[in-house]
Order: structure tokens, then C-alpha cells, then sequence
């Protein structure tokens, strides 16, 4: 955190070495900056160590639509379904799920999508980099990835407003019929009757090995990986002047938070 973007030359703390931090920590060390990871434990061993290792450039689309709304009460009431709520919490979460009801309205989604986007455009020119100077070419997969579905009218239903989205900002895909899926995939079933396939995404074969290799590129570069908890801010004349942690101080000019959603 700073008022800026950092001077070039600054000491900046980056808090979290999972991707988000170490990508942070290798492109900062390359304006120029000292850096400093810091995380109790190993590059690469929470949450990065264990996703799916998907750069899906498609997903565009907000986690909350209209559509979504449509399907809440069903959802509610299946003791199996993604979405659950202990009623218990409603009291607490009703601001939230106002908000989150407004959110679906066309206006809010349309500005979701492009600032999505404009992320997720950049996400595989910025791996590619990576991977190229970290020598990790062997895992990286450009397969893209399949929505299947049993029936080919519901899929493309389905799919609609996603396929509306990917087309307003440019991003390929392909609507394939069974045939066409069985060869991309032969181990599916045959009950299959065709997909979304999702070309510009990619996938890292193994993540936290991923991590590993970019946090060892980081050190060779003159990265330091401190094994701390950070617990706050240090300030000096309203600007960050370090990072607080359960060991002391670590100096700062800036400070990256990229600790994860937990």
C-alpha cells in the first residue's frame, strides 16, 4: 500500500507467496525495487499448492447475475447444491445479499465484466513471460477447457449470455458438437452431445511446483523470503514507512497485500 505507484528503487514488502505474490515480487524486482516476500510458510505451499492451475482468460462472467437469482430458492432448499445458508445468519448477511441483488442489475454486470476483463486480458502474456524466464515451459498445458453438456439444446441456452460476453470482448471460443468432443476427449462419455470449448484458457500442470520454480528465480535475483506473520502497518507522515510483523519491522516503502481471500 502506498500513495502511488512505487519510485523506481523503493523497498517494497509483498505479504503472501503463493502465485499472486512471487508474480508480484519478480515483476517488481525487474522496475528495480528491493523486495521482500513474506510468509510463515514455504513459496507455493497454501492455497497455490492445491488449485486447479486454470488461467482462464473466459471467465469474464460476475459470480452473482440475475440468472443466479432465478435459481436461489431451488439452490436453498437442496441440501447438496454450491450455495448454502445457515438461517441463523440471515440477520447479518441481508446487507450483503442487498448488495450483492443490486449488483445484477445490467449496468453493474456490464462494469464487472470489463474491469474483469481487463484482467484477465493480461493474465497469459504475463504467465507467458514467467514461464519463460523461470524455464517452466514443461508445465504449461494450451488445451483450453470444455463446458460439456447431455443436451445440446440446453447447453446452448445455457450458455447464451456467457457466449454474448465472450464475443462483446473478443474472447474465442468454439460451440462443438458430440463428435468433435469425443475427439478432443475420448474418455468422456458417449451421453455427451457437445461442449463449450474454451480456447484461450490454459492450465499449469502442477502449481505449487509452478511457484517453486518462479520463488527460486525470485532468490536468484536478490529476493528475500522472510518467514514472519505480518499483523499491521508501520506509518510515518500519513505513508507507509514498513511492514509490522510478530518478528519486528521490516522497512518499507510500499507494501503489496496478496495474502489471499482467507
Amino acid at each position: 500500500m502506498s500513495a502511488g505507484p512505487a519510485a523506481a528503487g523503493q523497498r517494497v514488502a509483498v505479504v503472501g507467496a503463493g502465485i499472486v505474490g512471487v508474480a508480484a515480487g519478480l515483476f517488481l524486482q525487474e522496475d528495480g525495487h528491493e523486495v521482500t516476500l513474506v510468509d510463515p510458510g514455504e513459496p507455493g505451499s497454501g492455497t497455490s499448492s492445491g488449485n486447479a492451475g486454470i488461467i482462464s482468460v473466459s471467465s469474464i462472467m460476475p459470480i452473482v447475475t440475475a440468472d443466479i437469482l432465478t435459481k436461489l430458492p431451488a439452490m436453498l432448499a437442496d441440501p447438496v447444491a454450491p450455495l448454502q445458508l445457515r438461517w441463523r445468519d440471515l440477520p447479518g448477511l441481508t446487507p450483503w445479499l442487498l448488495r450483492a441483488a443490486l449488483a445484477t442489475r445490467r449496468g453493474s454486470v456490464e462494469r464487472a465484466m470489463a474491469a474483469i476483463h481487463g484482467l484477465t486480458s493480461r493474465a497469459l502474456a504475463a504467465h507467458e513471460v514467467l514461464i519463460q524466464r523461470a524455464g517452466a515451459g514443461e508445465l504449461f498445458t494450451s488445451n483450453g477447457w470444455l463446458k460439456v453438456g447431455l443436451d445440446r439444446a440446453r447447453l446452448e441456452k445455457g450458455t447464451a449470455a456467457e457466449r454474448a460476453a465472450l464475443d462483446r470482448f473478443g474472447v474465442p471460443y468454439e460451440v462443438l458438437g458430440r463428435d468433435e468432443v469425443l475427439d478432443l476427449e475420448p474418455a468422456l462419455s458417449s451421453e455427451v452431445k457437445g461442449a463449450l470449448w474454451l480456447t484461450a484458457n490454459r492450465e499449469i500442470r502442477q502449481p505449487r511446483a509452478y511457484v517453486e520454480r518462479l520463488a527460486a528465480l525470485f532468490m536468484e535475483r536478490g529476493g528475500v523470503h522472510r518467514r514472519d506473520v505480518a499483523r499491521g502497518l508501520a506509518m510515518a507522515d500519513g505513508r507507509v514507512s514498513g511492514l509490522l510483523t510478530t518478528e519486528g519491522t521490516i522497512a518499507a516503502d510500499s507494501v503489496v497485500i496478496a495474502a489471499g481471500a482467507f
